[in-house]
């Protein structure tokens, strides 16, 4: 597939442009805790489910590249949890630690999403002050750092079962390798 660099570079302004804007809008609104959210079973389940599907391949990996940033986290968490201008100051605050987030070397230095999905629902969920989030935040990222490498480690036995559909002719097992297989290890 070729990329069209001038397409890229102005998908790249766009969105600096508008996360610049939603970082003043964040520390423009007012925002009061008031208390802890009672969470509920289903609130939990929605969180869960975001966070599966900020890691995995469906949506043409629209996970991956939007549902995987804190921001964006911390602003699904808090319409779930029904406190959405809370939601995106957490989110705000936990970005910070992952701006210069990179995965270099096959190294991971943590889960941007973890931290998103998980230390915006514990802030609320506790009724802790936004300051807060970052303190969860940096360990739970790098929890979530040591389960990617688990499930890497757990995931590398399906490429074998690829190979082995691939050598029968087996397309469609091949299909189900890449796509299926491992989508319940998201959930470790």
């Amino acid at each position: 597939m070729k990329v069209n660099r001038k397409q890229l570079a102005v998908a790249m302004i766009v969105s600096l442009v508008l996360m610049l804007a939603g970082a003043v809008a964040v520390h423009a609104m007012p925002v009061q805790q008031t208390g802890a959210v009672r969470m509920s079973f289903l609130m939990a389940a929605i969180i869960g489910i975001l966070y599966y599907f900020s890691m995995s391949p469906w949506f043409a990996n629209l996970g991956f590249t939007v549902l995987y940033r804190p921001l964006i986290a911390g602003t699904l968490v808090g319409i779930v949890m029904g406190r959405p201008a809370e939601g995106i100051a957490i989110g705000a605050n936990i970005n910070v630690l992952y701006l210069g987030w990179i995965s270099a070397g096959g190294s991971l230095p943590g889960d941007p999403g973890l931290a998103g999905y998980l230390g915006t629902a514990l802030v609320l969920g506790g009724g802790l002050d936004i300051q807060a989030a970052l303190a969860l935040a940096a360990p739970l990222g790098l929890l979530g750092g040591l389960t990617w490498s688990l499930r890497m480690s757990l995931c590398s036995i399906i490429p074998h079962w690829a190979d082995r559909f691939a050598e029968e002719g087996n397309i469609k097992g091949v299909a189900r390798s890449n796509y299926i297989y491992s989508q319940p290890f998201l959930f470790i």
